[in-house]
């Protein structure tokens, strides 16, 4: 798993520059994330940190925000 910051939001795609690489990968999120267990649809927002797990060419999918 990397680990990169959010950029841009468009629809369910996101853009996130990771920090190894400086790679912009374009990602989605899997399933649904749980904050403050209120359950939401879009829980990502630009300047987030999330966790990303690369899949194939300049994409990959989103599997956990790094909030503190």
């Amino acid at each position: 798993m990397q680990t990169g910051t959010v950029i841009k939001s468009t629809g369910s795609w996101y853009s996130v520059r990771m920090d190894t690489s400086a790679e912009v990968l374009q990602c989605r999120i899997v399933g649904k994330f749980r904050l403050d267990d209120i359950p939401l649809t879009n829980p990502v927002a630009v300047g987030d940190r999330v966790e990303v797990q690369p899949e194939g060419a300049g994409q990959g999918m989103i599997k956990k925000s790094c909030r503190v």
